[in-house]
């Protein structure tokens, strides 16, 4: 039997900038009366190196949600995104990979801590000893998303091309939004540029152009495309 061909694989870059600010949680290790800051909501943060970030996880879900919302199918959602066991149906791995992402804040700001109430419904007046501190990053932080697209097959190139644009253009759209209290105004984000390369992974140069390259060259080279990119993907993806 004939191994199976490597496939096409297409690298995609995008900048996504933050229009309001927004705080995008860590789980909560111990209890907040026991933590060692004032600060009661935390950003999410690399242990490494404390920068904030976004998780790979919590960008797929958002590309998940923009695409659910342009297409109302879940269907085609699992197609880009997987599908797992149901009704007996063979489960499906997801054809799009993501890396964290992490903020840069504007020039000459900073994590902001802001202060948080709850209100009594009844009295209208605050609650005694529910005054709260959360971390927030202010509008114009950028995220550099990086992603990767899988294609098996020569037939599910055009289809799986189209399913992550009609995702990207959601990004910025009505209904998505990154992080908590969305329902205040927190967490609006705008896509602005988008690159992408495609790689036939069977062709030798291609192979080596993405399997012997560091992870840092390899975001390096995908945020250097982006100095001149376009603002939607499929415009990107028609580059190439």
């Amino acid at each position: 039997m004939n191994a199976a061909a490597p496939g096409v694989l297409w690298e995609v870059a995008g900048r996504w900038c933050l229009l309001s600010d927004t705080h995008v949680g860590a789980a909560l290790a111990v209890p907040r009366h026991a933590a060692q800051s004032d600060v009661d909501l935390h950003l999410d943060r690399d242990p490494r190196t404390g920068e904030p970030r976004l998780r790979a996880t919590t960008l797929a879900g958002l590309l998940r949600h923009a695409l659910a919302g342009r297409t109302g199918d879940p269907g085609r959602v699992g197609e880009l995104f997987g599908a797992a066991e149901e009704d007996g149906a063979v489960p499906r791995a997801s054809a799009l990979e993501a890396d964290d992402a992490f903020a840069r804040l504007p020039e000459g700001t900073g994590v902001a801590v802001r202060t948080g109430t709850r209100v009594d419904p009844a009295a209208g007046t605050v609650r005694p000893g529910l005054l709260w501190q959360w971390e927030v990053l202010p509008a114009g932080t950028v995220f550099v998303v990086h992603l990767r697209l899988r294609v098996p097959a020569p037939a599910d190139e055009a289809r799986l091309l189209t399913l992550l644009a009609l995702a990207a253009e959601g990004i910025g759209g009505a209904g998505v939004r990154l992080g908590g209290r969305t329902g205040r105004g927190h967490g609006a984000v705008r896509a602005t540029h988008w690159a992408a390369r495609r790689l036939d992974l069977g062709d030798e140069h291609d192979w080596f152009a993405h399997h012997g390259v560091s992870w840092s060259e390899r975001w390096s080279a995908a945020e250097e495309a982006l100095s001149d990119a376009p603002a939607d993907l499929a415009r990107a993806l028609g580059r190439e």
